[in-house]
């Protein structure tokens, strides 16, 4: 695998042209559906943004203090009781990111607080069922008018879970998808719903060949 230095996510630059003020206007709609829609993935009795990654660790059975401490991934879906695709990419994409074996059935400590965030995000969105991807499309559908556009995908909350290039990746198999619209992306709900599952699923798990964060600088 080629490694890459990580950064801190916040929005990659790409080619796409974001409409001016659009992404303001619809922001308040898109972050309240997304969220909902993680929240939907993660166990409804436990809500993970109220904890920090030290408290859930504790809960799971780890010792937050001692930095040999570990817990297993069976361990802390007692917690998060994430259905088993879901789990079984939080545990590949953790261990990629901590440089282990894509099966270590165990996490240390350290690397669950330094990585748990970013990995829970991204297990939450891979293996999307239906209806979390038509939840997912109206909160890419940044100017909602019922059609995803290509700088919609590089300016909404893929970027939360997705590198730029993933991003990228993701426009050209939609595009293949339906060859007689060109250069062009724009995708219909009913479309987007049909081929998302397959799509995303497949970025993501690419992606454990490379060791970037969701929202990396990447030029094109």
């Amino acid at each position: 695998c080629h490694r890459r230095q990580k950064r801190p996510g916040g929005g990659g630059r790409t080619s796409a042209s974001e409409p001016e003020g659009r992404t303001s206007t619809f922001s308040a709609r898109r972050q309240s559906a997304y969220q909902a829609f993680v929240r939907g993935s993660v166990a409804a009795a436990f809500d993970h943004q109220n904890f920090t990654p030290a408290d859930i660790f504790s809960r799971c059975g780890g010792n937050a203090d001692e930095h040999e401490s570990s817990i297993t991934f069976a361990q802390l879906n007692e917690v998060l009781k994430l259905a088993k695709p879901k789990l079984e990419y939080l545990q590949r994409i953790t261990n990629h990111h901590s440089g282990l074996p894509l099966d270590t059935d165990t996490v240390a400590r350290d690397k669950f607080l330094v990585h748990f965030e970013v990995c829970l995000n991204m297990a939450a969105n891979f293996d999307p069922s239906r209806s979390e991807s038509e939840q997912i499309f109206d909160a890419i559908d940044l100017d909602g008018n019922g059609v995803v556009e290509d700088w919609e995908l590089h300016h909404s909350v893929t970027n939360d879970f997705l590198t730029s290039r993933q991003v990228q990746e993701m426009i050209k198999k939609f595009r293949r998808r339906n060859p007689r619209a060109g250069k062009r992306v724009e995708i219909r709900k009913e479309n987007f719903v049909r081929y998302y599952h397959d799509i995303v699923n497949e970025v993501m798990m690419n992606a454990t060949c490379r060791t970037e964060v969701p929202g990396v600088d990447i030029a094109f």
